[in-house]
């Protein structure tokens, strides 16, 4: 098998491993969800939550992911384990395409024991959707249409979730502006104030509630040569404004800064008008569904910019999403959001 870095420091932190440990440690996944051989093993690098790995074996293709808790950055508990597969198993009951779980045994969950933990870790092994994500392959209006009608399946849920704090969503604008707003550059803030006006004529309390994905963007969604769906990592899952999910998926899947200001008028229709379709916004939603689309973009920006200069993190992907945030302002400024 490959011996190959896994993965760099920063994300060797979220679980306290080394390179040697955590080979011994999928070494024991293989083993209990009875995978076969394995041939390779590759971490992925992406999201700012849990630990996953690409594993090849003689069997087949397979994720596995370690359940990380944003809310703390250390491994999730029993009962936030549990919640994650719930998730995931309640929301393939309601028609939302997931990747398919395997169980060690009787159980979904693997449980061990590592070095340099207090607490137990808990993981998942899940099949490999073989697809590519929508950064690689920009959408298309048919791929639009789809999505929007998938996430009006999740905010259908009638799970029942506590709301958790996360300074990506835009619920919490206001709070992390307080916060970030002197690490922002002269010309940023300056972007991310035009949001601050609009968004205080705003009243999140007359906002209904739903469970939301909180992260339904071209990352997490991918699509096979063969046509078919799949939606990824339900670990920032939460219970807040219906139209925080709305506003991040028209900012984070439909809109595209590197794209004419016609095209990005035309998926931003398309998007909220299939999403009424299968969910009925009330009219003071639909009021601020705009408002909402330019507050992601400035949590993109605001979230990484922190991510950056307080928890030091300097990967490519952070400084993705603090140019995408920026982009998507000056975008959204210019369709008159």
């Amino acid at each position: 098998m490959q011996q190959k870095q896994l993965f760099s420091q920063h994300f060797a932190k979220r679980i306290n491993l080394n390179q040697s440990e955590m080979l011994d440690l999928i070494d024991k996944v293989v083993t209990a969800y009875n995978l076969g051989n394995l041939k390779t093993v590759e971490g992925i690098e992406v999201g700012y939550e849990d630990v996953n790995f690409t594993l090849t074996t003689t069997k087949g293709k397979y994720l596995l992911k370690v359940l990380i808790d944003f809310t703390i950055k250390k491994p999730r508990s029993k009962e936030n384990s549990r919640k994650y597969v719930d998730t995931m198993e309640n929301l393939r009951a309601d028609g939302v395409p997931l990747p398919k779980l395997f169980k060690a045994e009787d159980d979904y969950l693997l449980r061990q024991i590592v070095p340099h933990n207090t607490e137990p870790i808990y993981m998942l092994v899940m099949e490999f959707f073989e697809g590519v994500d929508f950064i690689k392959q920009p959408p298309t209006i048919k791929d639009i249409k789809v999505i929007a009608r998938i996430l009006s399946i999740i905010n259908s849920s009638k799970m029942k979730r506590k709301s958790v704090y996360d300074p990506w969503q835009p619920q919490f604008f206001l709070e992390e502006y307080k916060e970030n707003v002197g690490l922002l550059k002269k010309s940023d803030k300056k972007l991310v104030d035009e949001v601050l006006a609009k968004y205080k004529q705003m009243d999140l309390k007359k906002l209904p509630k739903s469970i939301i994905h909180a992260d339904f963007m071209r990352n997490n969604l991918l699509k096979s040569v063969e046509g078919k769906y799949c939606v990824l990592d339900f670990g920032v899952l939460n219970y807040a404004p219906r139209l925080a999910d709305v506003g991040v998926f028209l900012a984070g899947f439909c809109l595209d800064p590197e794209v004419s200001i016609e095209k990005n008028l035309l998926a931003y229709k398309t998007g909220l008008d299939e999403y009424l379709k299968h969910t009925q916004l009330t009219n003071y939603e639909k009021t601020h569904v705009g408002t909402m689309t330019r507050a992601s973009y400035a949590l993109f920006h605001m979230a990484a910019t922190h991510e950056k200069i307080v928890e030091h993190n300097k990967t490519k992907e952070n400084d993705y999403w603090i140019a995408l945030g920026r982009a998507g302002l000056k975008l959204t400024k210019k369709i008159g959001l």
